[in-house]
């Protein structure tokens, strides 16, 4: 990196493009299952379904206000006979592997650091992918498996990751720290299903798993080389800024990461549950766009595949945007005192949750109005750029940060790989307007539930027992020179 832009913020962009990529390689089977199955209905059915049950002329002149021009040949027909419950099964998949991962990955970070722990756990990802299309073609198991390797090789990336955060990020700089860093899932939306979708046009849907494999691999030949686990061991940091960052990091409650994890006190902290259930609703409506977009967009408004791969990162773009907006706005409130930050991460997380529920909802009774269902969903993604300004998983206890992010990750992996296969289950030989609007609804008491108890019970103050095996060390070894 140049020598006048910041360490710290090389940092983030790079977390930022490493974030990217692991979506890239997460979402492509997403997109591509679409043009790898065949379909048992046409867009023909389902648009005179639409045409059926909507007579609003309206509608109909609305729904042409989203047809982008689309060069496309004559879509060819896939290759395997999968059903919706397979289908759902396949994409969740990902996560079987995922879960297993995350803890671990917390804990060997905050013992050996993340540098190679991060850029290898990547390359192994991007490696998976370009085997993805041979594994299909072998057997169905066989990409099943491959599937679950890949979420076991990516699940220890974001705790470690965040692992980070402590020892690069002073308190008033995390929430642009972490935007920065998590701008990387929108943009890795938004980038990867327009490019998915385009190349699996030209090129057919294999395509899509060789780009984003490789994209792994260039990112994995940048990270190795210049980044670095602590600002003292970057050689081309700043006097100025080592100082700033220790300095900063320590007067927010990081004093290096003890060796022992106080399990119990975890398991009771009443803001460690908080933050695991909001996180959890959270996760649930974001999994519901990344992983039901497309085929929503295929069966029920009867986009191409080109035009799909587009209109389904339209809402990652309206929340990369919300994002970017919201993480300043959010250090200014704070760098200036308008706002504790214990406000400021319950009123952004309140509106974020409510704001999604109600959008969602919504989008369930839209019916046959392309343009009225898009708008709502991008709509849901402007609530969902709050995220940025809400709770983060280094503020109460940042000695343990990659050890709770692996925890809740971990839990919301499990909502990962459930809600494929719900929506799997609802829709199995149902593509109807009827069956997604249920898929849709389900959202609105996820959201709620878990925004009260996390309005309830959570807090940004620094717990006891983040210091808790730290001062019991200290004691034995003042016991011992006694």
């Amino acid at each position: 990196m140049m020598d006048w832009i910041p360490a710290r913020w090389a940092l983030a962009f790079m977390c930022c493009l490493g974030t990217m990529n692991i979506y890239m390689v997460r979402i492509n089977l997403n997109i591509a299952v679409v043009a790898m199955v065949k379909s048992n209905r046409t867009p023909q059915d389902i648009q005179a379904e639409c045409l059926v049950n909507d007579t609003d002329t309206k509608s109909i002149n609305s729904s042409r206000l989203l047809q982008l021009p689309d060069n496309s040949t004559q879509a060819q027909e896939g290759e395997f006979e999968w059903d919706e419950a397979m289908q759902g099964v396949l994409i969740g998949s990902f996560f079987y592997g995922y879960l297993v991962t995350q803890v671990m990955g917390g804990r060997l970070s905050e013992m050996y650091g993340s540098k190679w722990i991060v850029g290898l756990c990547v390359m192994s990802g991007g490696l998976f992918a370009l085997i993805t299309p041979m594994a299909a073609r072998t057997h169905y198991g066989a990409l099943v498996a491959v599937r679950v390797l890949q979420g076991l090789c990516q699940g220890v990336c974001f705790p470690s990751m965040m692992a980070l955060l402590p020892r690069w990020a002073v308190p008033n700089e995390r929430a642009r720290f972490m935007t920065i860093n998590f701008v990387g899932i929108p943009l890795g939306v938004l980038v990867g299903m327009p490019l998915c979708g385009w190349v699996i046009d030209e090129y057919g849907w294999p395509s899509a798993f060789y780009v984003t494999g490789i994209l792994s691999l260039v990112w994995c030949f940048m990270w190795f080389p210049l980044m670095y686990d602590d600002p003292k061991h970057h050689p081309r940091i700043s006097d100025a800024e080592l100082e700033y960052i220790q300095k900063g990091c320590q007067d927010g409650g990081s004093g290096g990461a003890p060796k022992s994890v106080p399990w119990l006190a975890i398991i009771r902290s009443p803001p460690f549950w908080a933050l695991l259930i909001v996180f959890l609703g959270n996760e649930y409506g974001f999994t519901l766009y990344v992983t039901a977009l497309p085929t929503y967009m295929k069966n029920i408004l009867g986009f191409s595949m080109k035009q799909n791969g587009l209109i389904s990162a339209l809402p990652m773009l309206v929340g990369l945007t919300t994002s970017l907006i919201v993480s300043f706005l959010s250090d200014w409130l704070l760098s200036n005192n308008y706002l504790s930050l214990y406000t400021t991460r319950k009123l952004f997380q309140g509106l974020r949750s409510f704001g999604m529920a109600a959008s969602l909802g919504v989008v369930g009774f839209s019916g046959c109005h392309p343009l009225l269902a898009v708008g709502l969903l991008c709509l849901g993604q402007i609530f969902q750029g709050l995220k940025s300004a809400g709770p983060n998983r280094s503020e109460f206890a940042p000695n343990f940060t990659g050890t709770i992010w692996g925890i809740t990750n971990g839990a919301a992996t499990v909502v990962s790989f459930l809600v494929p296969l719900i929506n799997g289950l609802i829709t199995n030989g149902e593509q109807t307007l009827y069956a997604w609007r249920k898929v849709f609804l389900i959202n609105v008491p996820v959201y709620l539930v878990s925004v009260i108890i996390f309005l309830i019970f959570y807090t940004t103050d620094i717990q006891p027992w983040n210091f808790k095996s730290t001062e019991e060390k200290d004691k034995n070894k003042e016991n011992t020179k006694l």
